[in-house]
């Protein structure tokens, strides 16, 4: 009876940690390193390229919309370049229409640039996916 006592309350202790850690503790190394890595090739673009930097917003714009249904009808909020570890990514938010025609709502995304190819993470609907919009979020807050 004590050890299955003991057993729980080790179980809560360890949940309630958990759960008290940053939200970004809990992330797959591998979701901050990607992004790691593109802030690092984004900052490499920027110093190979003269004057960059004023088009790297409206390169990850028309990324993002070539990849649509429907890429005319990208609508884009909130899109910054900042400074993430040890480099430069853009972030922001889009909305598009679906195949149906109507608008599906803001998606949050990241993106970098490696040698003006344009590489971006996007927000996903799938709740299997909560660490992947979780670095997304921790990479643009």
């Amino acid at each position: 009876m004590k050890r299955t006592i003991i057993a729980v309350a080790t179980f809560a202790l360890g949940c309630i940690y958990a759960q008290a850690r940053e939200p970004h503790a809990s992330l797959t190394d591998g979701y901050i390193e990607e992004i790691k890595l593109y802030a690092k090739m984004t900052d490499n673009y920027l110093a190979s390229e003269k004057a960059a930097k004023n088009k790297l917003i409206p390169m990850v714009k028309k990324d993002i919309a070539d990849q649509l249904k429907d890429p005319d009808s990208a609508k884009f909020r909130n899109v910054i370049i900042k400074k993430f570890d040890k480099g430069t990514i853009v972030c922001g938010e889009y909305n598009a229409k679906n195949s149906y025609g109507a608008y599906v709502g803001y998606r949050k995304f990241v993106a970098g640039v490696l040698a003006g190819s344009v590489l971006t993470k996007i927000e996903k609907d799938d709740p299997n996916e909560i660490e992947h919009n979780a670095s997304i979020n921790f990479a643009c807050k």
